[in-house]
């Protein structure tokens, strides 16, 4: 969607931010969100208990975002029922990047929310009720209710047999390369589901490496809008369900750079926690990983700022 703008920092909108940002109603979590005059800069989403399992690769992804806005604000939103838990988060986070930025707190449950800097009462909040919710829904943005919900897709997997396999490989194989290169982007970018078969035959084209560069161009491009990023995405997604347990990682790793390009924060990270174990050494994991722990937008990107 278009940048996410916080009016009068107005707490509801700010309030409503994460779910539309992340694509995902977070639970037991903090949200560090940065605003940048009014605008919404960053938005990073941990676990309560992020510091006990994964402080210095996470305390080295967020002081990477606060150092490429350093006049911003800084906003955390704690979700859980456990305040203390959630307060003790939100400290850690502090540690790491709060040092001389003006900070707002708040936590977030059952239909209401609490700030944390101050003496206010606590107050209801609906997130259909905003703005935010409105935007969302009118520009086609999906929010799932949970996590698990939004990654789930980049995680199914039931592979064809070995039979079905090789035909789609045969198919595949006799091709002349223009052909195959057409139709990989075709079948990439088609509107609507693909079938199983056309998802297999995506996934078997996909094997070969110029194929792979070539979508992975399309992704970065300047030219492609979100819905044929979302377009590229859901047939990635099909393909990874339904290859063979070979080719996983070549479709993997395509996955995991169009969850970035098209602002897919969880089903990104599941896509890089699933390559580290089946395929470590994707070129475009590899490069999306790189995004990932040195926090570059797909905007800065395009934009010519390339991660070193």
């Amino acid at each position: 969607m278009n940048p996410v703008v916080i009016r009068g920092a107005s707490r509801e909108e700010i309030l409503a931010a994460p779910p539309v940002l992340l694509g995902f109603h977070p639970r037991e979590s903090v949200v560090l969100l940065l605003l940048d005059a009014g605008v919404v800069a960053c938005c990073i989403r941990v676990d309560l208990d992020w510091f006990a399992h994964d402080f210095y690769p996470v305390a080295s992804q967020l002081e990477r975002a606060a150092s490429q806005v350093p006049a911003a604000a800084l906003v955390l939103i704690g979700y859980g029922a456990d305040e203390d838990g959630v307060r003790l988060a939100m400290d850690e986070l502090l540690a790491v990047v709060g040092h001389g930025r003006r900070t707002d707190e708040f936590l977030l449950r059952d239909g209401s929310f609490l700030c944390l800097c101050g003496d206010c009462e606590e107050a209801p909040f609906q997130f259909e009720n905003t703005g935010l919710a409105a935007q969302a829904v009118y520009e086609g943005i999906r929010i799932e209710p949970d996590r698990d919900t939004a990654v789930a897709p980049v995680l199914l997997h039931h592979p064809v047999g070995d039979e079905e396999a090789l035909r789609a490989l045969e198919e595949v194989a006799v091709l002349p390369e223009r052909r195959a290169m057409r139709l990989t982007r075709e079948l990439a970018e088609r509107p609507g589901p693909l079938t199983a078969h056309e998802a297999l035959i995506l996934g078997t084209l996909l094997g070969d490496e110029e194929r792979q560069s070539a979508l992975a161009q399309r992704l970065l491009g300047r030219s492609v809008g979100p819905e044929i990023g979302d377009r590229i995405w859901e047939h990635l997604a099909q393909a990874r369900a339904v290859v063979p347990d070979h080719l996983v990682g070549d479709v993997l790793g395509l996955l995991a750079l169009g969850s970035w390009t098209t602002g897919r924060g969880a089903a990104h990270s599941c896509c890089l926690e699933q390559l580290a174990l089946i395929d470590p050494w994707n070129p475009f994991g590899l490069f999306a990983a790189q995004v990932h722990r040195e926090a570059t937008s797909p905007r800065t990107f395009r934009a010519g700022l390339r991660p070193r």
